[in-house]
């Protein structure tokens, strides 16, 4: 956005007082804080042009978790699938769309869980028995 500039003289003073100059200047910056918060609860554009959500991937010893924030996605609007070692988070509405997927080694693909729960979806993937870490005593 532009703001007009105010007429000066060579000195820099401004030049005599124009209400109708004044005015529009500030309606300009009415428009602009007007825009300014009309977009503030807008989806953040980097969020839908580059597939991007947040998440976090953790463990214990005997399951892995991740986590990725899915605000504003219903449980109908998210897929999760487990295919050829590789598990795929996918979400899709009518604001914006999400595909991550994740390899997957050393699990056990029957007991894979996952929830929805205020806009954070959790997957729980057990570890298979032989992908525990085991503690080797030292001689």
């Amino acid at each position: 956005m532009k703001l007009e500039k105010y007429n000066t003289t060579e000195a820099g003073i401004p030049a005599a007082y124009n209400p109708q100059t004044s005015f529009a200047v500030l309606h300009q910056m009415d428009d602009f804080v007007n825009a300014m918060f009309d977009n503030f609860w807008r989806e953040p554009a980097f969020l839908n042009t580059r597939n991007w959500r947040p998440s976090d991937i953790t463990e214990d010893k005997d399951n892995v978790f991740i986590e990725v924030e899915l605000p504003r996605f219903k449980r109908e609007e998210v897929k999760v699938e487990v295919k050829n070692r590789a598990l795929t988070i996918a979400a899709k509405n009518n604001r914006s769309s999400f595909t991550r997927t994740f390899g997957l080694s050393g699990v056990d693909y029957d007991k894979i869980d996952g929830k929805l729960e205020n806009g954070l979806l959790t997957v729980t993937i057990p570890k298979t028995p032989e992908a525990k870490a085991k503690e080797i005593v030292l001689k």
